[in-house]
């Protein structure tokens, strides 16, 4: 993993080290920014990704995750990689955030 050393401020994006190793995450969770912009770029409007998180994030979590996520793409998309090269690193949305799964 490249060691990302201008990283972008944000109000409520973090890394603690104690969690998912420094990945940017939510403040106050452990939702990753990672999740966040994955659900966005399924086309989940930002609005309705807190819902589908089962409401651990706010609605202005998320667009902040998202504007992070903009002025740091190569960082969260090399973790988001990362997690779909190792499969088994990582629970799926639904089952890590226990929400439902609509099966048409």
């Amino acid at each position: 993993m490249t060691n990302y050393s201008c990283r972008s401020t944000s109000r409520y994006v973090t890394r603690d080290s104690e969690i998912l190793q420094g990945e940017p995450i939510i403040v106050g969770t452990k939702v990753a920014v990672r999740d966040i912009v994955k659900l966005w770029k399924l086309g989940v409007k930002p609005e309705d990704v807190s819902q589908k998180l089962m409401g651990l994030v706010t609605a202005a979590q998320v667009f902040d995750a998202i504007s992070f996520y903009l002025d740091n793409q190569s960082e969260v998309d090399d973790y988001i990689e990362l997690y779909q090269k190792n499969p088994l690193w990582e629970a799926p949305l639904w089952l890590k955030f226990n929400a439902f799964i609509e099966i048409c």
